[in-house]
């Protein structure tokens, strides 16, 4: 049998990260032979509905999971996935998960300023870590993190969600298939013109800021379909209306490649029932150009299939909408458009709100056709 520095010294080729990635893999245990789970906790439940929940869904879903344990320090909560898991272990801190044996893999699911110290208490407990974006909020906190996973020796990765959207997995496709020819430009957009939600999102000390909180979907949608670094980042934002609240009026993010190509983010914040989003992406005009428009809500006007750039309608609709009627709607589409100027936001007006189809009294009620 060959010695440690035997080894080494004869297959020095073999030391590598790829070589022994692929090692480990081959080595690794089958767990379904053995009819063995691996076990997953999440930290942070939240409230009803929320990320935990979600997640719980998707543990329990998958073969080869298993939901053993969920950390929330609110009891109500705590109870709430004791109810939705049955047999699940609800625990009030971290401390408790990081000493279950039975818990592998640990999802974080709290808002982004606890990310950091939760995933590396996880990390160096000997668990494999999955976070929800955005991971942290410094590059120096990212390359903590990181540092510390290589040195555990535990996987660690970000839940990016909105990758599988069906509406962005069609646009990558029709992308990848060469259908838009050669993309050079693309933008996104997130936001609306209600107040801005009155939780955790809208408090840039805790979620960062709408670049960190929506716009990390946004610009990871415009690195899978761009690919590389871009050479220059620059961001602007405004702060003019809603003082109340932490958070920006209104973000800007360019990127631009060393090739050309650029992209550009665009956020506003707003309650996220009522946060639209759009998508832009330009080919060269001998090929062709398409814009989408994913959309958190169904589009409720057949005004909205015509219209060159779909918007989303909202759930909850501005209050001048109950009237109903098309003066109404002239006349606020007025305001709106003078308040955007006096104020320099960019809010678009959709079609698709108090059109002709709002014929019916709940209908005209909804102005959403």
């Amino acid at each position: 049998m060959w010695s440690r520095a035997a080894w080494e010294t004869r297959t020095p080729r073999l030391r590598t990260p790829e070589i022994a990635q692929l090692l480990a893999r081959a080595l690794r245990p089958d767990l379904h032979c053995c009819g063995r789970n691996l076990g997953v906790g999440i930290v942070g439940y939240g409230p009803l509905g929320g990320m935990g929940y979600h997640h719980g869904l998707g543990v329990t879903r998958t073969d080869g999971l298993e939901l053993v344990a969920v950390v929330d320090p609110n009891v109500e909560r705590r109870k709430a996935a004791e109810t939705d898991f049955p047999g699940v272990r609800a625990y009030a801190s971290v401390s408790d998960l990081v000493n279950d044996d039975d818990v592998e893999v640990a999802l974080v699911a709290t808002p982004p300023a606890h990310h950091v110290t939760l995933t590396l208490a996880l990390l160096r407990a000997g668990k494999h870590v999955a976070c929800e974006k955005p991971l942290c909020l410094t590059v120096a906190e990212a390359d903590q993190i990181i540092a510390t996973a290589t040195a555990s020796r535990r996987m660690l990765t970000v839940h990016q969600n909105r990758r599988w959207d069906p509406d962005f997995v069609a646009l990558r496709r029709a992308v990848d298939a060469g259908l838009l020819g050669e993309i050079f430009n693309v933008e996104t957009f997130v936001g609306g013109y209600a107040h801005p939600c009155r939780t955790w999102h809208s408090d840039t000390a805790v979620s960062g800021g709408a670049g960190y909180d929506w716009g990390s979907h946004h610009v990871d949608w415009v690195l899978q379909l761009l690919g590389g670094v871009p050479k220059l980042v620059q961001a602007h934002g405004h702060k003019r209306v809603w003082h109340d609240v932490t958070n920006h009026d209104q973000i800007r993010v360019r990127m631009t490649w060393s090739d050309g190509r650029e992209a550009e983010v665009s956020a506003e914040p707003t309650s996220p029932p009522c946060a639209g989003r759009s998508s832009t992406c330009r080919a060269p005009p001998e090929r062709s150009w398409a814009r989408t428009a994913p959309s958190r809500s169904r589009p409720s006007s057949r005004a909205a299939d015509t219209w060159p750039r779909r918007r989303i309608t909202p759930k909850r609709p501005p209050s001048w909408c109950s009237r109903g009627t098309r003066a109404a709607t002239e006349s606020a589409r007025r305001d709106c458009r003078r308040r955007s100027s006096s104020r320099t936001r960019s809010i678009e007006i959709s079609p698709t709100i108090c059109t002709s189809a709002s014929r019916s009294p709940s209908r005209r009620r909804r102005c959403a056709g």
